[in-house]
């Protein structure tokens, strides 16, 4: 590795001092049921299969990371939007989400300081059904000609009272105290199915329910949540120092 890092051929790298690893990390692993019906798009190349189905990773259905930190982003940024002038609020929102300016290469790149995990779905939890669609003409109010597809969206197998399927772990390392309660707030409208994740929303797809969350700040404090309630009381933001 410091071979690497150097870009020196070595065999043997002696270290004198030893290196202590200091890191806030503030995280939540929260879990959900699916309330309506989840789609994140894919499109197969075979002609057999819907126009849409959901995405798969090794032959799973997974919601990948990059799909729900999209929906935390635009959240997070209305709720900043609320409280704060549009500069202040991108400014708070690249420094967490971090940002990239492709036009300009010699601009400061920002990186994110937060992390989601893909969430692999368990698949006797759920069952695939394919719906055909049409698309509506908003001026005429009927069906575009020729605009006939279907996709194939995740229902809830034999669902017997609220499960714990869908997994959320997120974390922001070397977080400040906004951050920390801002992701708060983002969980609050998961769980309550304000906010949605995935395609379709239109139709009413992508409402979760929340069912529990381990919250932790990094410095010993672990807080378990199982309501709404509960979640709204432990929500405390402190906007002097942003």
């Amino acid at each position: 590795m410091f071979a690497w890092l150097s870009e020196k051929e070595t065999d043997f790298v002696e270290i004198k001092e030893n290196f202590e690893i200091k890191k806030k990390q503030f995280t939540i692993n929260a879990y959900f049921d699916l309330k309506t019906s989840l789609i994140i798009k894919s499109y197969p190349t075979d002609p057999n299969l819907p126009d849409a189905v959901h995405i798969k990773s090794g032959g799973k259905n997974v919601i990948p990371g990059t799909s729900i930190k999209g929906a935390v982003r635009s959240r997070a940024e209305r709720i900043l939007n609320t409280k704060f002038d549009a500069e202040k609020s991108g400014i708070l929102t690249k420094e967490l989400f971090g940002f990239v300016n492709e036009d300009d290469p010699k601009s400061k790149a920002i990186k994110s300081k937060l992390r989601i995990e893909e969430s692999v779905l368990e698949k006797e939890k759920f069952t695939e059904e394919i719906q055909a669609r049409i698309k509506i003409d908003r001026f005429t109010g009927g069906t575009m000609s020729g605009a006939l597809f279907d996709s194939m969206p995740l229902f809830r197998n034999n669902k017997n009272g609220n499960e714990k399927v869908i997994n959320l772990r997120m974390s922001i390392n070397d977080y400040k105290y906004y951050e920390a309660g801002l992701l708060l707030l983002v969980l609050k409208d998961l769980w309550a199915g304000d906010l949605t994740i995935g395609g379709e929303k239109n139709v009413g797809r992508g409402v979760l329910e929340g069912m529990f969350a381990e919250i932790k700040n990094g410095n010993g404090l672990n807080i378990n949540i199982e309501d709404l309630k509960k979640l709204l009381n432990q929500i405390k933001i402190n906007f002097k120092n942003m």
